[in-house]
């Protein structure tokens, strides 16, 4: 599923990200190291995508648990039915299959379920060069209850831009499309 949106059964497009659940996955959790690129191996465990052209791509990954796997959908994977394969060393340890499309946009929340307050920023430039930013929303004292903060829009001379962030979106080619 899109590890933005958590949308079950929701197709994908190639380098979105993707979050795999099942069980014994991994035996640790793992992050993957920041930088480029992203590794195609962390702790023993990769993940395959077969595309509907029979072509097996390793994805990157993020993050890897023994229940949740974060990788990005190879680039190049082509549109149609896919089979993802998580492996432990040699060993298969889970398969599936998803549908890719050429775009399958998601968002990212604040409480990171896919609900609720966009997690965004709002960038405010001011008339001066400067520039200052700040969350659109607020963090609640329970997990996932991040609240929506109101946007200041400030004086005629400042430029306002909200800032999201998705996933699924870089096969955009036209508005229309």
């Amino acid at each position: 599923m899109s590890a933005a949106s958590f949308a079950v059964g929701t197709p994908l497009a190639a380098e979105t990200i993707a979050a795999g659940y099942g069980h014994n996955l991994s035996t640790v959790l793992t992050v993957a190291p920041t930088g480029v690129p992203l590794p195609t191996t962390l702790s023993g465990v990769s993940v395959k995508v077969r595309d509907s052209r029979g072509t097996e791509r390793l994805a990157p990954l993020w993050f890897v648990s023994p229940s949740q796997i974060n990788y990005l959908i190879p680039a190049g994977t082509r549109v149609g039915l896919a089979t993802v394969t998580v492996m432990k060393g040699s060993q298969i340890v889970a398969t599936g299959t998803l549908q890719i499309d050429t775009v399958s946009p998601g968002l990212f929340s604040a409480n990171a379920d896919g609900r609720g307050v966009a997690a965004a920023l709002v960038l405010w430039a001011r008339h001066d060069g400067s520039q200052v930013w700040d969350y659109i929303f607020q963090p609640g004292c329970a997990p996932v209850s991040c609240v929506a903060t109101p946007i200041k829009i400030g004086p005629e001379t400042d430029q306002v831009f909200l800032i999201l962030f998705g996933s699924g979106i870089r096969g955009r080619s036209a508005l229309a499309a």
